[in-house]
This record gives structure tokens, C-alpha cells and sequence, in this order.
């Protein structure tokens, strides 16, 4: 477990659990104030997985399981008819076993976009990091000017950084905070923002975060994406992100960036949110917060009742 991390001028410590993905808040007891007791607490990207993504994930997974099933079909090379490759007989058990072959395709593509997103995004904290730690003594915000710990076993982890650093440089972003723990004490909930910087506008009048519009040293909050799409959760996780860390630091972030990188490319795409979407953002992740907590209350329920019914028969 990582921790503790401390909140609230220290009234509040969470631990994270990095394998299983929770975090847990320390209550002192009286037995042992030292270690107290943990509870976990709501995550944000847990919370917003609740929302149903199948309309478009179950015909991606669809046609996963058809290009891998069409890359495993034994093809009769010698065996041609109106210019198109035949198919050899296939015997049912040599059917059986490229269709279980074929369905592995999503669960792999993801893991190894997972794997790549990882990959990349470590390699931008750690430069971040850097940059905050050979930082001057008078700067308070900087600037990362150097990549270091390039992902070169992947390469298109290497074309989420080129895009990141790209897009840092272009908007001239000096960074506050990165990787940061942020608890919210009304809402009990936790998460990890990828980090506050200030940017400023480009001079790119048809960059899509900009839209044409001029701004300078404009509080910001970045989210690291390297997904195909961009997605409505990401405007609830982030909103979740900026009223935890508001309500702690009491200072008010202005926008909010989820930069989605390129893994094919190395071109970055950005989504700049302003205040006025902040509050229906936040109020559908409450929702989701909300239905969260209700589900799992009800599935407690369930267990109770079906030990009861498994004891009676």
C-alpha cells in the first residue's frame, strides 16, 4: 500500500492499494491512533464505470473477433478460384479452435493498450518530476524541456509522449502538480488527477482546444487519454477530480484539458473544458456516485438474502 497521503491540513490520511486500485481512509483509534482503522472509500474511475459503454465496445469487440478470426483461418494457398484464395476443409476441432483463438482478441488488444498507455503515461510523470526538481528556487511553475525514460520498447507508446510534449510546448504548459491524490470530504470520494498546470493559448488558429481564442496563464487541469475517442466520462472524472482538489485548496481551477494521445500518429487531440460545463459535469458524476453507492448497498443486500435462502434448502 502507498501512503499515507495527507489532506485537509492533515485531519485527513488515504492509503492506496495500487494492485487492486482502492483507496482506503485511516481513522485513528484509541487502541493504536498510530494505524487506526481503514475504510475504503469511492474511487472516480470506478465510480464512473458504472455507465454503460456496451453501444459501442460490443461492436469493436465484434470486430476484433473477426479480423483475428480472418488472420487464423488456414488458408489452401494452391487452391484458386476467380482470383480468391479458398479455404482449405476445416475439420470441426480445427474450427472450434481458431473461433477460441479469435475470441482472446479484445481482452489482448486491451491489455496491450493498457500496457501502452501505462508506459507512456509514466514517462510523462517522470519528466514532469524532473522538471520540478532541477526547477529554480524562484519558479513555482515549470516547464518540462526534456523527455527522459522514453518507453523505446514500444513505439507507440513513444507517439503518446512525442504528443504530449508537443502539446506542452505549443501551449507553453508550466506545471503545478502531477500525479496528484485528491480526497473530497463532503462527497467521500477519491481519485488521482494527472496534474494542474497554466497554459496559455497557441498560435495555431485551428487548434481544437483553442478555437481561435487568445488566453495567458489560465488554471488548468490535464487529463492524460490514450484511448481511440474521447469519451463523456472523462468530463464527469475530471469534474470529480477539480471539485476535490477545489474544495481542499480553496482556489478555483478554470479549465479543464483531456488530451488524448495519438499511439499510431503521435499527433495530440484536445478537449478543452470551461467553467460554464462544470456544473452539469459535476452534478452527472454525483449521479453516478450516487447510483454507485446504491448498487452496492443492494448487492450486500443480495448476498444476505441468498446465504439465507442457501442455509434454508
Amino acid at each position: 500500500m502507498l501512503g499515507p497521503y495527507k489532506f485537509y491540513n492533515g485531519d485527513v490520511f488515504l492509503w492506496f492499494d495500487p494492485e487492486k486500485h482502492v483507496y482506503f481512509r485511516q481513522f485513528p483509534t484509541n487502541e493504536n491512533p498510530a494505524v487506526g482503522t481503514m475504510v475504503v472509500q469511492d474511487g472516480v474511475t470506478t465510480i464512473i464505470h458504472i455507465i454503460d459503454k456496451s453501444d459501442a465496445l460490443v461492436p469493436w469487440a465484434a470486430k476484433m473477433v473477426y479480423e483475428r478470426a480472418m488472420a487464423t483461418i488456414p488458408y489452401d494457398q494452391g487452391t484458386v478460384l476467380d482470383d480468391v484464395v479458398l479455404t482449405r476443409p476445416l475439420s470441426t476441432r480445427e474450427i472450434d479452435r481458431w473461433l477460441l483463438e479469435a475470441k482472446k482478441a479484445p481482452r489482448e488488444i486491451k491489455e496491450k493498450a493498457g500496457d501502452t498507455g501505462t508506459l507512456a503515461h509514466n514517462c510523462i510523470e517522470d519528466s514532469i518530476r524532473e522538471a520540478r526538481r532541477v526547477r529554480l528556487a524562484n519558479e513555482e511553475a515549470v516547464t518540462v524541456k526534456k523527455i527522459i525514460n522514453w518507453p523505446i520498447t514500444d513505439e507507440r507508446s513513444v507517439n503518446c509522449v512525442k504528443a504530449a510534449f508537443d502539446w506542452m510546448n505549443q501551449h507553453n504548459v508550466r506545471w503545478l502538480e502531477t500525479e496528484r491524490k485528491v480526497y473530497s470530504l463532503k462527497y467521500k470520494y477519491a481519485g488521482t488527477m494527472d496534474g494542474l498546470a497554466l497554459v496559455d493559448s497557441c498560435d495555431n488558429p485551428k487548434c481544437k482546444g483553442c478555437k481561435g481564442t487568445n488566453f495567458k496563464d489560465v488554471l488548468s487541469l490535464i487529463d492524460w487519454k490514450s484511448s481511440n475517442g474521447l469519451w463523456v466520462d472523462y468530463l464527469y472524472q475530471t469534474a470529480a477530480y477539480e471539485f476535490a482538489y477545489e474544495e481542499e485548496k480553496d482556489i478555483n481551477i478554470v479549465d479543464r484539458w483531456i488530451l488524448r494521445l495519438g499511439k499510431e500518429d503521435g499527433e495530440f487531440d484536445p478537449w478543452r473544458i470551461g467553467p460554464d460545463d462544470f456544473k452539469q459535469d459535476f452534478q452527472a458524476f454525483l449521479y453516478c456516485l450516487h447510483l454507485t453507492q446504491v448498487h452496492k448497498a443492494v448487492k450486500e443486500r443480495m448476498k444476505v438474502f441468498t446465504k439465507f435462502r442457501n442455509k434454508k434448502s
